[in-house]
């Protein structure tokens, strides 16, 4: 066993731990990153990253009251810690207990973006790119200087109040140049 992981802070000051009970798999992959601005020869470097959703409460609602749990993880598998982690009251309403669906949209054997269901209903989309990702101080993914808020997550799709318990899976459509989410 490397490491083992337990978010208990609460960074957007709700009351509560962000990491509720995790149901989601954790889902491997592979980004790049540089350690502070990718001006060196030697930058980037691959990751193998862990990707998971922040869980579901212990007395869930299926409402935009669950405040625990509604976060996204990605984890340097290599040491445990923290490289990405967006979320939080304001950004995803209701908790995200099922597994994240990631999709290398060129081939090339890095993650470009993810979806995920919560349980208030919404269908939510990160769209990273490629990268590399400059890491900040704290040894977090940070957002480019002009473009703040950059790689959070956004709405794409709500169920009317209906909460989403399952992966939601991301399939190529070719001809459209497009997924589809299913």
């Amino acid at each position: 066993l490397l490491w083992e992981f337990k978010d208990v802070t609460d960074e957007d000051a709700v009351g509560g731990a962000d990491q509720a009970e995790s149901w989601s798999r954790p889902v491997v992959a592979r980004i790049q990153v540089c350690n502070g601005a990718c001006d060196l020869p030697s930058e980037p470097e691959d990751r193998w990253v862990a990707i998971f959703g922040g869980g579901l409460p212990e007395n869930p609602t299926n409402t935009s009251a669950d405040t625990a749990g509604n976060w996204i993880y990605v984890l340097d598998i290599e040491t445990g810690r923290i490289l990405y982690k967006r979320g939080g009251d304001g950004i995803i309403v209701g908790a995200v207990p099922s597994d994240i669906a990631v999709v290398d949209e060129n081939g090339n054997g890095l993650i470009d973006k993810f979806y995920f269901g919560t349980t208030a209903g919404f269908v939510y989309k990160i769209e990273l790119g490629d990268g590399p990702f400059e890491l900040g101080l704290d040894g977090r993914i940070q957002d480019p200087t002009l473009d703040p808020g950059r790689y959070d997550p956004f709405q794409v799709f709500s169920t009317g109040g209906r909460p989403i318990y399952l992966e939601i899976a991301a399939v190529s459509v070719p001809k459209l140049r497009a997924d589809a989410l299913v």
